[in-house]
């Protein structure tokens, strides 16, 4: 066996998203002197990760966006793909709504498909669209049948990607140490951003239809309504957020939300809150839920959200039909508290970076050596 092994990742974009902030931890933590991650994304333009990518040794190719009219284009360029890249034995893939299309083909060039779901449901853009929604079924029911191996977030995401076949917990892990919660840190960021007498809520989600940004703005209205002095972070891009900024201004909250974009500080960012928000309609296992945790802040999240996410005692999860409810159990935490140094939880939960990066490489080296390539 030659090394390192240079694993294939496909990805839908090489942003700051869930997703792809848990395979970098991956990266950066990973023995890359046994295993190296390129990248197949299905995006355009300059992504935020892709500097780093190169820095650790990656390679980055880019992938047409699978549009269905464009089916056979598609499948085209995956095969010449396979055809001038022999050395990728190991086909990971994150971008999961039509990775059995890529699969498929993968197999036929004699490399090993590793199907990764994150997710518990399709993607609400696709809901929208029923020949998409179609599609997107039929072949999100195909990705077990041609995953040699299947891996899984939470055992919701699992039971949901592989109803018939045996899938392995790959943990949405984080350097613990670079979220624990810091006093001076937390007091520098309330003074950079002018929040040192602010009740502070915050989110880290993207503006699409699943991170529900329409009902964290109604929740936030609410709080603010009781509350006039609380102040909200919002990090993140996304298709809808001009719409948000919009109806913010609507609301009259504007000057009260914090539109951060994306972010290479969320570490820092979450010190300074006093609760965090997801009031997501679904989640596999959100990697910033464990963040936030690792910084000691509460969690408010919706009931969608997998329990599994609870590694420390800190969330509460709430009804989405419920708004009031939210806007109670968010300014009960209004005093304040002292945050928790929860290191010892989260990593005894299996959510440490270090230990969850060793047995993915012992996981690639086992099915190469498997499969006898």
């Amino acid at each position: 066996m030659d090394l390192p092994i240079r694993v294939l990742c496909v990805m839908s974009t090489l942003g700051r998203g869930g997703a792809e902030t848990m395979v970098m931890n991956l990266f950066r933590n990973i023995d890359r002197d046994s295993v190296v991650f390129d990248f197949v994304k299905h995006s355009h333009g300059k992504d935020a990760y892709e500097d780093e990518i190169t820095a650790l040794g990656g390679k980055i190719y880019e992938a047409p966006r699978y549009k269905v009219y464009n089916h056979l284009s598609y499948k085209k360029w995956w095969k010449r793909f396979f055809s001038e890249h022999p050395e990728y034995k190991i086909i990971h893939g994150h971008y999961f709504n039509f990775s059995s299309v890529y699969f498929k083909i993968a197999k036929k060039f004699n490399r090993i498909t590793v199907g990764h779901s994150h997710s518990t449901e399709i993607p609400k853009e696709a809901v929208t669209n029923k020949i998409i929604n179609k599609v997107t079924c039929y072949y999100i029911s195909k990705i077990e049948k041609h995953s040699d191996y299947c891996l899984a977030c939470s055992s919701k995401a699992g039971s949901w990607m592989f109803p018939n076949k045996k899938y392995d917990l790959l943990k949405n892990a984080i350097a613990v140490d670079k979220f624990r919660y810091e006093r001076d840190v937390a007091t520098q960021v309330r003074e950079e951003f002018k929040l040192e007498d602010s009740f502070v809520v915050g989110t880290v989600s993207r503006f699409n239809i699943e991170k529900n940004p329409w009902g964290l703005l109604d929740i936030f209205y609410r709080i603010h309504a009781k509350s006039p002095e609380s102040k909200m972070l919002w990090v993140g891009e996304g298709p809808y957020k001009e719409e948000i900024i919009s109806k913010a201004k609507e609301y009259g909250i504007y000057d009260s939300i914090l539109f951060l974009g994306e972010r290479s500080d969320v570490n820092r960012l979450l010190q300074c809150m006093d609760v965090f928000l997801l009031p997501s309609f679904y989640e596999g296992l959100p990697v910033v839920l464990v963040e936030a945790q690792a910084a000691g802040v509460c969690c408010c999240c919706s009931d969608a959200v997998t329990a599994e996410a609870d590694v420390t005692s800190l969330c509460h999860f709430l009804p989405l039909e419920d708004y009031d409810k939210w806007v109670d159990v968010i300014t009960a935490l209004k005093p304040g508290y002292e945050h928790q140094d929860t290191y010892e939880q989260i990593k005894s939960a299996g959510y440490e970076i270090t230990s969850t990066a060793e047995w993915l490489k012992d996981f690639y080296l086992k099915i190469i050596s498997e499969n006898s390539l």
